[in-house]
């Protein structure tokens, strides 16, 4: 008697233990859009850009390897990372023909620049940035090249723009911070 009760607990328990990785990811994007300072429909407008111009930029380069990121706030595009100057005017054409692109600004390094150290100094600023008050770190995205912290992102008040890079340039490793943190419209 014991078992037959045992067994539909077991599959419901393994049911929800394997459903936990799917509902995660789905619920990332969710929390992302929820702690954001756009709206969700611009959240959902700038995640189909970004997507269109890293599909753009990876077309016009033939390659699959992406040494540039893509970012998008408000159709504003910026293009940070390793590329040398053929590949740059690639990525700006290719940015170009994106619809909804309303801009574009690229921050380069040469080719080789980044190294592991980079990885970790990156992380170190997630989190600092994570623990830090004030701050809410999931609208700062941070991107480290040859120890050159770049930020970018949409924040409610400039004293939060300044705690972030405050914190940031706390950090030993990082050598020069570029700062693309903006102001939702509208923001005091």
């Amino acid at each position: 008697m014991k078992k037959k009760r045992f067994l539909p607990a077991f599959i419901f328990f393994m049911a929800f233990a394997l459903s936990l990785p799917v509902l995660g990811g789905c619920a990332a994007p969710i929390i992302g859009a929820a702690t954001d300072e756009r709206s969700f429909g611009d959240h959902f407008n700038d995640t189909q850009i970004e997507a269109a111009v890293k599909r753009a930029v990876v077309s016009a380069q033939k390659s699959k390897i992406l040494d540039i990121n893509v970012y998008s706030f408000y159709g504003d595009v910026y293009l940070i990372g390793e590329a040398d100057q053929g590949l740059t005017d690639k990525a700006m054409e290719a940015a170009r023909s994106v619809d909804g692109v309303r801009s574009i600004t690229t921050y380069f390094f040469p080719p080789g620049t980044m190294t592991s150290a980079d990885l970790l100094t990156e992380a170190k600023i997630n989190e600092k940035l994570l623990f830090a008050s004030g701050i809410t770190s999931s609208q700062v995205q941070v991107d480290v090249w040859g120890g050159h912290a770049v930020l970018l992102g949409i924040l409610s008040s400039p004293g939060e723009i300044e705690k972030v890079l405050n914190v940031v340039k706390e950090v030993p490793e990082v050598k020069k911070v570029k700062s693309y943190l903006r102001l939702r419209p509208n923001a005091v």
